[in-house]
């Protein structure tokens, strides 16, 4: 639809169909399509999907952790969790899938942070006070040395506070589950926005863009993401 060639010229084209490659999430990213957003200031057509790759292949790797058993013991999954970090912090161009990235780190971080706090969900208080002194504790380390070391873990702390710590408010009964939907579909809505009207306030833009990307996530929340979720019950039903 927002192509400046015609559509002959379009679909012919083999930047088209190389794109589509984006879906398995494992190859590098295709960013660019044929006329598309060409006048932009970015004219890549999903910046969002950067973290796809990242994420895919963390959940690779942790498949193969599993796979060795070493998540099943408490234990030796923080032990797991600790020999990773240090290789990370130590050599992190070793590690497979991730290291020929350095711009990986800090996603990957936060993804092994999130492990640990799955491993010892049993053992973490959900605590206000907790969350707000990681609050103060994150306020004081921007700037400093420290703050790649901490802002992972306080952070994800203070979320997991805010999902299980506060009054449950079941926006997906009505609504669905659209958060992810807004993230992946925000960045082509906003670059609609900006070819329109290329001199708004970003300000304007993001107002804009958040009237377009809502009624896109409910939609694939409803006819994409929550059937395919339904798929992975029958898998497993049959197994």
């Amino acid at each position: 639809v927002f192509t400046s060639l015609d559509f002959g010229s379009y679909f012919s084209d083999s930047k088209t169909w190389r794109y589509l490659t984006n879906s398995i999430a494992f190859m590098p990213m295709k960013w660019n399509l044929p006329g598309v957003f060409e006048n932009n200031s970015l004219q890549a057509v999903n910046g969002s999907l950067w973290s796809l790759t990242v994420e895919v292949r963390c959940y690779l790797l942790l498949a193969v952790v599993a796979f060795l058993t070493l998540l099943r013991n408490r234990l030796v999954a923080n032990i797991s969790i600790a020999v990773v970090l240090a290789v990370g912090v130590l050599a992190y161009s070793e590690i497979p899938l991730l290291g020929f990235n350095p711009r990986w780190a800090r996603p990957a971080t936060f993804f092994l942070v999130g492990v640990a706090i799955y491993v010892n969900r049993g053992w973490i208080p959900v605590s206000g006070w907790l969350a707000l002194v990681f609050a103060v504790v994150t306020w004081f380390s921007f700037g400093e040395d420290f703050f790649d070391w901490v802002f992972p873990v306080t952070l994800s702390y203070i979320l997991f506070y805010l999902a299980y710590g506060t009054p449950f408010v079941n926006l997906d009964g009505w609504l669905g589950d659209i958060s992810y939907g807004v993230y992946i579909y925000a960045w082509p809505s906003q670059q609609i926005v900006s070819q329109f009207l290329p001199s708004v306030h970003p300000l304007m833009i993001t107002l804009l863009a958040t009237l377009i990307v809502l009624p896109l996530a409910f939609l694939s929340w409803r006819f994409v993401e929550r059937p395919a979720l339904g798929l992975k019950k029958r898998v497993l039903r049959n197994q």
